[in-house]
């Protein structure tokens, strides 16, 4: 095994896959991969990669890209190489970590190249591997913590990271005045979305995050946001103005809280309640509830207050009856339950005395009541200090008038999302819908393995919901992982469905994995449909059969064509041109197995370029292009011309040519022609029948022209077949392709 390792490393170009293949096989090889690594690139200089492909090698190298596997470098060999990778500035384009190489090396540097590294992930908005060296060693980047204080942005997807990185800040520097002040001095500097609006309620700056609530539901949101905003602009409103709101704004907040009800009813959230977090309008209502309680207590409307603290309690316990809510919020709900069920039993003996004007005696009646009341939450943290202290403001004051309270809103309070109808995956290089799920079919989305490449892939998510006449913004988070790449656009809402388009690269791994992502409801909250998505890249090649693969040149040439003829308008119109774009799809399909594409290459008996005719293709005496593999050995031949009727003489120069130029006998090759012609159809029936009278150098098997247009499934603009020659014996497999290019 570990000369097989030695021996593959240094004689097969794609390292990403052989450390793939072999990390399968790390338990047996032990510490001696890590040497061997090491030996092999000790005296290689990372800081001179001679391709974009080496850059890759050697990020992988260093961060991997082996998901659950960890190469154990050493520790100076590590850091050396990482100087060397980052002192290239192509290299640190490329720069994505994060990696546990990384993470476990990271307070073994010195201290220029931890700034580096750290100026780095500023610079390029890695804000997940922030997070992610944050949430696992804050003490390591305790230091730097200044420098992400003074991370700001304008765009609403980045101040959500970052706001997510103020937070892990904040969980370990609670009691840091200067830190918390910083926090808070930028926070308010960035532009107002409902995620700091949040943030600064946490954070007790309850006016602030009113006027970023209001001005999040004055955007052009869908109705699931506008329902959560105003839920959360109602809660501070109370919070802020709790002891100046007259009766006339507390009945039309009544009036309005109802509407919002009806809202959420008809937007289907409100369901299975018990299996999923309370809804945050039932917090609301509980809250509102016991407000107006107190409040017609204080106006001497004992009935009117009895019935809305009776219906608080119902409130809070029904919020606590959710099976599913996390224990940091059942305390908290348990509490407020307690605070409506002594004012609820206690509202009589409040009448009496008040009417007696026992109002001292009231006080400190209500006062043992309250300290009876047990508040022991498992963490501490503002909420917790600021509930401790809102309750020592809670008292009657001698004019018998009881505090309002302030309320501290629990924390992942989220909404059902709307019903999923199904959801489809669609390969847009074949433009055909792969890996479906429909609710009626499967309870859980199961998808279907999908092959991955080196090479970018772009895929459509669509999703679906059970109602088409509303729109719901949704938005798609992939884990951070080295194993892929992967780019996300601009969203596409439309009424009961959405669009994500993302591009996924593999990043050097072999056999299946999974790529985990979740569709959540954007701006409400942090739960959503978790889906994953089974990929596989093929196995390593290490000497490729090229019998074997001929269906896998086949295939990917067809697929090509496909990526080729959706970009044809945009291409100058030669047969050059249309060569070369064709032959880089190719290579960027065939280069995973350590194969390539050549263009125009001289090759066999080539006539001069003085004597040479020039035809309808331009006249080219190389070879198109040609396939080579691992080794730089001849893969196949790709002859090219462009028609734009059945010209006989141009058709037999250039199948002739093809044995001319296949001087070693290869088992297979290909001839594309470029169709300008008006009647498509016409042309490769009349093709055929030229080629079968061509007088070729090696004699056609049976006469016969093979069309095999329908055993690949091909599309309408494409064509397909084979002829089969006879050369010293053995059988050379000619494949047609015929391409409609006149759109």
């Amino acid at each position: 095994m570990v000369e097989a390792f030695k021996y593959h490393l240094e004689n097969y170009i794609n390292k990403s896959q052989i450390f793939s293949v072999f990390f399968k096989a790390k338990p047996e090889l032990g510490e001696e991969f890590t040497k061997i690594l090491e030996e092999y690139y000790e005296n290689i200089n990372f800081g001179e990669p001679p391709s974009d492909s080496h850059i890759s090698e050697y990020s992988n190298v260093l961060f991997g890209s082996f998901g659950d596997y960890t190469s154990h470098l050493s520790p100076q060999f590590f850091i050396n190489k990482v100087k060397e990778y980052l002192s290239n500035t192509r290299n640190r384009e490329w720069f994505n970590p994060w990696s546990m190489n990384l993470l476990k090396n990271f307070d073994k540097m010195d201290n220029d190249l931890q700034q580096d590294i750290i100026n780095l992930l500023i610079e390029r908005k890695r804000y997940n591997s922030i997070s992610f060296s944050l949430a696992r060693k804050p003490e390591t980047f305790s230091n730097f913590i200044d420098q992400f204080l003074e991370m700001t942005s304008d765009n609403e997807s980045e101040i959500r990271s970052i706001i997510g990185i103020f937070k892990l800040i904040l969980r370990g520097h609670i009691d840091h005045k200067p830190i918390f002040e910083k926090l808070k001095d930028r926070l308010l500097l960035m532009p107002n979305t409902y995620d700091k609006g949040l943030f600064l309620s946490f954070l007790g700056e309850k006016v602030k995050a009113l006027e970023c609530f209001k001005e999040s539901i004055n955007k052009e949101i869908s109705l699931s946001q506008k329902i959560f905003i105003l839920t959360d602009y109602i809660l501070e409103y109370l919070d802020i103005y709790n002891e100046d709101i007259p009766v006339v704004i507390l009945k039309k907040l009544e009036a309005d809280i109802e509407h919002l009800k009806n809202d959420f009813e008809s937007f289907n959230i409100i369901k299975e309640s018990s299996r999923k977090f309370p809804f945050k309008f039932n917090f609301l209502k509980a809250r509102f509830m016991l407000f107006m309680g107190i409040y017609y207590m204080n106006i001497d409307d004992y009935d009117l207050s009895n019935q809305k603290l009776h219906k608080s309690e119902t409130s809070f316990k029904n919020l606590l009856n959710s099976k599913t809510i996390p224990l940091y919020n059942k305390e908290i709900i348990m509490f407020y339950l307690e605070l409506s069920s002594i004012l609820s039993t206690f509202i009589k003996r409040i009448e009496n005395l008040k009417n007696k004007l026992m109002i001292s005696q009231l006080k400190q009646e209500f006062s043992d009541h309250i300290e009876s009341i047990e508040f022991s939450p498992s963490s501490e943290d503002i909420k917790t200090e600021r509930i401790r202290s809102s309750l020592e403001n809670f008292y009657f004051n001698d004019n018998g008038k009881l505090k309002q309270l302030r309320f501290e809103l629990p924390a992942n309070f989220c909404p059902l999302p709307p019903p999923i109808e199904s959801i489809f995956i669609i390969n847009l290089d074949s433009m055909k819908e792969i890996h479906p799920w429909n609710r009626n079919q499967e309870n859980n989305p199961n998808f279907q393995y999908l092959n991955l490449s080196k090479n970018y892939q772009q895929f459509d998510i669509i999703q679906k919901f059970a109602e088409n006449d509303k729109i719901y913004t949704y938005i798609i988070d992939f884990e951070e992982t080295d194993l892929f790449d992967i780019s996300k656009y601009e969203p596409v809402y439309e009424a009961g469905r959405n669009h994500f388009k993302i591009d996924i690269k593999s990043n050097g791994f072999i056999g299946e994995r999974e790529i985990n992502f979740c569709l959540k409801q954007n701006d409400l909250c942090t739960v959503g449909v978790d889906l994953k998505l089974p990929v596989i890249e093929l196995e390593l090649l290490p000497q490729p059969d090229i019998k074997t693969n001929r269906e896998l040149i086949i295939e990917t040439l067809i697929k090509c064509i496909y990526q080729f003829q959706q970009i044809i308008q945009s291409i100058q119109k030669s047969e050059d041109h249309y060569s070369v774009i064709l032959s880089k799809f190719i290579n960027n399909s065939i280069e995973r197995y350590g194969w390539h594409t050549e263009d125009q290459v001289p090759s066999g008996i080539s006539a001069s370029a003085e004597k040479r005719k020039f035809d309808h293709i331009g006249g080219l005496g190389n070879l198109d292009f040609v396939l080579m593999n691992e080794k730089n050995l001849l893969l196949a031949i790709c002859e090219a011309l462009v028609l734009k009727s059945n010209v006989i003489k141009t058709i037999e120069e250039h199948l002739l040519k093809i044995f001319k130029y296949d001087i070693i006998g290869l088992p297979f090759n290909f001839i594309i022609i470029y169709s300008k012609a008006v009647h498509f159809e016409d042309l490769w029936s009349n093709y055929k029948e030229t080629v079968l009278k061509t007088p070729f150098k090696y004699k056609l098997k049976e006469k016969q022209f093979y069309d095999e247009s329908d055993q690949y499934n091909i599309n309408s603009e494409l064509r397909q077949g084979k002829t089969i020659h006879i050369r010293q014996g053995k059988p050379m497999n000619l494949y047609h392709f015929l391409i409609n290019t006149n759109f």
